[in-house]
């Protein structure tokens, strides 16, 4: 906004009339105003809304009732949705790399419990003469359930189905999980 400064003679006629002048930018005092860039101006004629005015110049005659009632800035609505937008897309960035890394640390921690299994295996098969890999499965299943039992009845929020079982019904579950794996690659192969 420009203001525009005039010097008169207190004793000019139209002295008054200047100073109110004044206090109106110039070019509204002939009927013209502008509209600033991403901004808008809502018009009135006579107190009632007449038109919204798009950015540039407009003619506004306020000696026929019309004035500028207002103006609205968009910038502000413009930064707010950039903004929003890039912390959504950052987050999702953030969310999709640590879900990523997750998958890649589960994925190497499966490698190094197979690696050292069959280390295991390897091992323990050379120092104790006569035993197969099988027996050394129904082992290894062994342990795993007595740990897994061991750490739900340890759980104090736990909801589990306990079943029967005994020292016998070690080899029968490492029977059931040997078949059912035998069954699902059989059905693999079909398919293929």
């Amino acid at each position: 906004m420009r203001i525009v400064t005039l010097a008169f003679e207190p004793s000019s006629m139209g002295w008054e009339i200047m100073l109110s002048l004044l206090r109106v930018k110039m070019g509204q005092a002939f009927g013209c105003m502008q509209v600033e860039q991403s901004s808008l101006a809502i018009r009135e004629v006579f107190g009632k809304y007449d038109d919204v005015l798009e950015p540039g110049c407009h003619f506004v005659p306020w000696y026929f009732g019309s004035r500028a009632a207002g103006t609205l800035s968009l910038r502000v609505k413009q930064l707010d949705v950039r903004c929003e937008t890039k912390t959504k897309i950052k987050r999702a960035e953030g969310d999709a790399e640590s879900k990523y890394l997750a998958g890649l640390g589960a994925a190497r921690q499966r490698q190094a419990i197979v690696d050292g299994l069959r280390d295991s295996v390897l091992a323990f098969s050379e120092n104790v003469p006569g035993t197969t890999s099988k027996d050394i499965m129904d082992m290894v299943l062994m342990t795993q359930y007595f740990d897994t039992m061991k750490e739900i009845g340890a759980s104090s929020k736990s909801n589990a189905v306990f079943i029967p079982h005994g020292p016998g019904a070690v080899s029968d579950v490492a029977s059931q999980v040997r078949d059912g794996l035998l069954q699902g690659n059989a059905r693999d192969f079909k398919t293929e």
